[in-house]
């Protein structure tokens, strides 16, 4: 048999398959087929993207993305969030 890294596909392979051996060798290659090198390494974006959005949140007043990202919702801060999974 043959599977794809699609999440739609690993994911069966990965919850019925008997051989331990194989489903790690799976997720490991699931978890880590965007950090190979290469044209489709996508850390550096991530990087990137994520400096962008904390330099958003700091243009907006806010001190992370999570606050501004945050303060739109009925939440509104990562303490209110922390609280509510904690209760």
């Amino acid at each position: 048999y043959a599977f794809s890294l699609a999440r739609s596909s690993v994911e069966g392979f990965l919850q019925f398959s008997a051989r331990r051996d194989l489903r790690e060798k799976a997720y490991q290659a699931w978890r880590n087929r965007g950090a190979n090198g290469g044209k489709t390494d996508n850390r550096g974006l991530m990087k990137d993207m994520l400096a962008l959005r904390l330099e958003g949140a700091n243009l907006l007043g806010f001190k992370t993305a999570a606050d501004a990202a945050l303060e739109f919702t009925m939440a509104k801060t990562p303490q209110n969030v922390r609280k509510l999974l904690m209760d």
